[in-house]
């Protein structure tokens, strides 16, 4: 997974979202999937000093417990 920042041409405001990149081996293309859409880093300035910061480290979080999950899936 990783922080996705889409800036918009027209306004040049930037949207966060979290998104999962992944292999579709049925038609040999790469997909991606919006786990979470988060919002306008302008508007969550309200909320967060540094929003990209903040939310990547929660993407950061969000892969190690993934891998944990993978990790103990694959061991029993």
């Amino acid at each position: 997974m990783y922080l996705k920042k889409s800036t918009l041409k027209k306004t040049g405001r930037t949207y966060l979202s979290i998104v999962h990149n992944y292999w579709d081996s049925k038609n040999k293309k790469s997909k991606t999937k919006t786990i979470k859409s988060i919002g306008y880093v302008d508007e969550l300035l309200n909320e967060f000093e540094n929003p990209v910061a903040h939310f990547e480290a929660v993407v950061a979080k969000m892969n190690e417990e993934q891998h944990a999950d993978d990790s103990t899936e694959t061991i029993t």
